[in-house]
């Protein structure tokens, strides 16, 4: 009879663990950071305008890419600020400086 007594309270004391909480990304693509946007700054990946600079400007505002090789451009009116070809990989984020401001 008192085995049966301590097995039950060890198995509702087993039953009483804390949760436990894994977080696990499940978007392990790479991304650009743009550092020093202004809000007229817009960003153009492999030829094709994805939005303003300012709006990937970090965490959690990080702009997603494919992996493999990319041509990036930011341009301010009919200016050039950056293009630069660059090669990314798993889930690297690589920040490009711009001399702007907001």
């Amino acid at each position: 009879m008192n085995k049966v007594i301590i097995f039950l309270v060890f198995s509702l004391l087993w039953g009483c663990s804390y949760p436990v909480r894994k977080v696990v990304n499940a978007d392990s693509r790479p991304g650009i950071v743009f550092d020093g946007a202004s809000a007229d700054d817009e960003v153009f990946l492999d030829g094709i305008k994805v939005g303003r600079a300012i709006d990937f400007s970090g965490t959690p505002n990080v702009m997603l890419v494919e992996s493999g090789t990319h041509r990036v451009q930011v341009r301010k009116g009919s200016g050039v600020l950056v293009l630069e070809e660059k090669f990314f990989i798993d889930a690297d984020v690589r920040v490009i400086r711009l001399g702007g401001g907001k």
